[in-house]
C-alpha cells in the first residue's frame, strides 16, 4: 500500500476517533444513544458482508481462492476483518486461505455476558473483552473489538488510550534488594507505570482497601530503569511493571494495567493481607493468577 493510502487511512481513523469523542462529550442524551445504535448497526451490516464476499470467493475455485487471499492480506481489508473479528481469514504462510477458519463465521462469537455492554456504543460484549483507559482519570473503559480497534494509535493527548491484552516477560530484569528497599513499597507484591498526565512513575499496591499508591523516592526509579534497559519500552499508562517478592522468587512481569487492576480487586474481595507469610486459600488463587500472567506473556521487546 503506497504511504498516501497510509495516511489516507490514519488521517479516517483519526477523524472516527474524534467524532466518537464529539459524541460521547454531547449533552443530547437521546442524541448519543442513537449515534451508538447507528454504528452498531452498521458495524454488525459491514461485518455480515465481509464474512459473506470472503467466503463466496473462496468457495469460488482457485481463482477466488487467490483473491480472497489477496484482500485479507491488504492491510486495509485486513485491518477490516480484525475489526469484525474475521482476521482468521488471513492467508496462510503458503498465501493460501485456509478453508477451515471459513465455517467459523457461521458460529456464534463468543459466550455474550447479560447485562454486559461497550461503554461506548453499547454494543453487547463478552466476558473477555478489550479495556481503554482514561490516563487523567486512570478509568478503566469497557469496549468491543470494534470500539478497540478505533484507539489502535493514540495521540498523547488522547482521552483514551488502548491497554494490550498480552503481557510480557521479563526473565533477565534484576532488582535487588537494597533497590526494592529504596522504593519504599511496604509488602511484597507491586505494579508501576508511567503516568503520561504527570510524567512520573507511580507505585501501587494491592490491599484489603484497594489499591495503595505509594510515591517513590527520588532517584530510587532511575536507578532501576538505568540498570534494566527493557523498562524503557514500557507502554505509559497502559502497561506496569509487575513485581512478587516471595521467599527467594523474584518474578517480574510488564502487565497491561486492567490486569494489575483485576488483581487488587481479587485481594480486596478475599480481604486478605500480602504483609505476612503465611499461606492461605487467597494466596494460592493469587499465585494461580500471576501463573497464568506469566503463561500468557510474549517475550519483551
Amino acid at each position: 500500500m503506497s504511504d498516501e493510502a497510509t495516511r489516507d487511512v490514519e488521517r479516517q481513523m483519526d477523524r472516527i476517533e474524534a467524532l466518537i469523542r464529539g459524541v460521547e462529550s454531547s449533552s443530547d442524551a437521546a442524541g448519543r444513544d442513537a449515534a451508538r445504535e447507528l454504528v452498531a448497526t452498521l458495524l454488525d451490516l459491514h461485518g455480515k458482508g465481509l464474512a459473506k464476499v470472503i467466503a463466496l470467493l473462496a468457495g469460488a475455485g482457485d481463482p477466488g481462492r487467490t483473491i480472497a487471499a489477496e484482500c485479507a492480506g491488504d492491510p486495509v481489508v485486513r485491518g477490516m476483518l480484525a475489526l469484525h473479528e474475521l482476521d482468521a481469514l488471513a492467508p496462510s504462510a503458503a498465501g493460501r486461505v485456509d478453508p477451515g477458519p471459513l465455517v467459523q463465521i457461521r458460529l456464534p462469537r463468543r459466550e455474550i455476558t447479560p447485562g454486559e455492554r461497550c461503554d461506548l456504543c453499547s454494543l453487547a460484549i463478552a466476558d473477555e473483552h478489550p479495556h481503554l483507559i482514561d490516563p487523567a482519570a486512570r478509568a478503566l473503559v469497557c469496549v468491543c473489538d470494534a470500539c478497540a480497534m478505533l484507539f489502535h494509535d493514540p495521540r498523547p493527548d488522547a482521552r483514551y488510550v488502548r491497554v494490550p491484552r498480552r503481557g510480557r516477560s521479563l526473565d533477565d530484569l534484576r532488582i535487588t534488594d537494597a533497590q526494592w528497599d529504596a522504593l519504599g513499597v511496604p509488602v511484597h507484591l507491586a505494579f508501576f507505570f508511567r503516568s503520561s498526565r504527570t510524567d512520573r512513575v507511580i507505585a501501587l499496591y494491592p490491599s484489603p482497601a484497594g489499591a495503595m499508591e505509594s510515591l517513590l523516592p527520588l532517584g530510587a526509579w532511575d536507578e532501576i530503569a538505568a540498570q534494566n534497559p527493557a523498562l524503557r519500552t514500557m507502554a505509559p499508562d497502559v502497561e506496569a511493571l509487575l513485581v512478587h517478592r516471595v521467599g527467594d522468587a523474584r518474578r517480574h512481569l510488564l502487565a497491561p494495567i486492567d490486569r494489575c487492576f483485576e488483581l487488587t480487586g481479587m485481594i480486596r474481595r478475599h480481604r486478605t493481607s500480602i504483609l505476612g507469610s503465611a499461606r492461605s486459600g487467597a494466596d494460592l488463587e493469587i499465585e494461580g493468577f500471576l501463573q497464568r500472567l506469566r503463561e500468557e506473556a510474549c517475550p519483551a521487546g
